[in-house]
């Protein structure tokens, strides 16, 4: 009997060592809509990566807002959008660390003045991580594992 299911044994371990890797390039695949959960959950909102409200618009910055015609409008007394010209927004992409972890940046150059003026913005909260993991990784994973698992060399 053992060497029946032995096939699927070894195919299961080869699979197990896979995991990671086959999760880096789900996240690579994926980065748009990973993005997108940054953009349009958080950072749009006026939340940083604590869940928190970075901060507010003063009625000047929405003066000066109605001369210039920012991407987003900016209203006094409502939390930051982070998008005067969407550059910040355009220029988001994903690198994979170590492991199957992850990195949010922006080439735009701002990432880090905003960082320095707001706090940690361009990670993800942990409800979106949360929300990332069910909902783009996870499934995909689990096609992979479910593709795989009855191929046998």
């Amino acid at each position: 009997m053992s060497t029946i299911i032995q096939p699927f044994i070894d195919n299961l371990n080869t699979i197990q060592k896979d995991l990671v890797k086959v999760a880096k390039e789900i996240i690579i695949l994926e980065k748009d809509k990973i993005i997108s959960v940054l953009q349009d959950n958080q950072m749009s909102l006026g939340l940083r990566s604590d869940n928190k409200i970075a901060g507010v618009y003063k009625p000047s910055t929405q003066e000066f807002a109605s001369i210039f015609n920012p991407v987003k409008p900016k209203k006094a007394f409502e939390p930051y959008n982070f998008e005067w010209t969407s550059g910040t927004f355009k220029f988001m992409d994903v690198k994979n660390e170590s492991g199957a972890l992850y990195s949010i940046f922006s080439t735009s150059g701002k990432q880090s003045i905003l960082e320095k003026a707001y706090g940690e913005l361009f990670d993800l909260t942990e409800e979106n991580n949360d929300w990332v993991n069910e909902n783009i990784i996870l499934p995909e994973l689990r096609k992979y594992i479910l593709e795989n698992v009855f191929t046998i060399n």
